[in-house]
């Protein structure tokens, strides 16, 4: 599915186009329900498509992550992740709101120093 999604924003969109938002509403969770499916491909292909800017953002609307699925995100690509952001009317716990922005390049030097 995700080297689908990559190869399909390769034809319609020039190689140099980049986005400052991109905001996935449920495909990560259809995606994970596939048995096999890896998490990182589908972030990699985000990661090709989001601006390099320091301001480029990850909006994640899904069904609550698992500590194990955050701690996944947080380790793949240059973003810094806040999870789990209180929005009004989710109190009934069923999806949440998961954001993510680019880390500057002193904040990607100082991440990848630390792994």
């Amino acid at each position: 599915c995700a080297t689908k999604l990559r190869k399909t924003i390769a034809q319609h969109f020039d190689e140099a186009r980049r986005f400052d938002v991109i905001i996935d509403k449920g495909l990560l969770d259809a995606l994970l329900c596939n048995e096999g499916f890896e998490v990182d491909s589908l972030m990699n292909g985000v990661d090709e498509v989001l601006t390099s800017s320091n301001w480029g953002v990850h909006v994640l609307v899904s069904f609550p992550l698992t500590t194990f699925q955050q701690s996944s995100l947080e380790d793949m690509q240059d973003l810094k992740w806040q999870f789990d952001v209180a929005v009004e009317g989710g109190e009934n716990g069923r999806g949440c709101l998961n954001v993510a922005r680019r880390l500057s390049c002193e904040e990607t030097v100082a991440k990848r120093l630390q792994a």
